[in-house]
């Protein structure tokens, strides 16, 4: 899930309708975005333990459903050598500033097909937002971002919009939803950007040092 915190208890998210007719997985529902496959970035072998990286899979999500671009990597090398890459790089710095927080907020599985789903929220800081995704599309490969005439393309003035009630939504989607039901998006974009004293960072190599952290508990994780 992605917000934009334009100040304390005042924050927007998106949603992504999935177009059938370009997916092969959830067409035709609405998902929280960006929705990525934990993958590497290509074929190269040698991309499996680089991109064995949360933070590596969200920062090319960001970049492709949010801006529209490829997913073609080749001109970063093999593999990806993110650090020569200015739209990393400006998020990395972001998450060092202060000025966007990345939270795993926990873990859903499909009792049908085993599919687990790792829920995060990346929350922006409306400057931040505004300048790193100016090109925010309203089409990318997969469907559209739902903007219900909102300006600035961020969709819905209430948790879970009169769209969304209407309309089916993806197994994330509906995870992240009921999470928020409970509270305005507002006062979760709040406690995500001012945890509790004391809470527990997960490491960004969540495959080797999973935290051990009570239960309820957001996890930060590590630039």
């Amino acid at each position: 899930m992605t917000l934009r915190r334009s100040g304390p208890g005042q924050a927007s998210f998106l949603l992504h309708w999935r177009d059938p007719a370009r997916v092969t997985n959830a067409g035709g529902l609405y998902q929280v975005m960006p929705v990525d496959i934990f993958q590497p970035a290509d074929d190269n072998p040698a991309s499996v333990p680089h991109d064995l990286d949360l933070w590596h899979g969200l920062a090319r999500e960001f970049s492709e459903e949010l801006l529209g671009a490829p997913e073609d990597y080749a001109g970063l090398g093999s593999p990806v050598r993110y650090e020569q890459w200015p739209f990393f790089r400006r998020l990395t710095q972001a998450r060092h500033t202060g000025g966007l927080r990345v939270w795993i907020v926990g873990l859903g599985v499909d009792p049908l097909t085993m599919m687990t789903d790792i829920l995060t929220a990346a929350v922006f800081d409306a400057e931040l937002f505004d300048e790193v995704f100016a090109g925010l599309v309203a089409v990318n490969s997969e469907g559209r971002v739902i903007t219900n005439g909102c300006r600035d393309r961020l969709c819905f003035r209430r948790v879970l919009g009169d769209e969304v009630r209407r309309r089916r939504r993806a197994d994330a989607g509906r995870r992240c939803g009921r999470a928020q039901a409970r509270q305005e998006i507002q006062r979760l974009a709040t406690w995500l950007t001012a945890p509790e004293p004391g809470a527990e960072p997960l490491s960004r190599r969540l495959w080797l040092s999973p935290a051990r952290r009570r239960p309820g508990r957001a996890a930060p994780i590590r630039p």
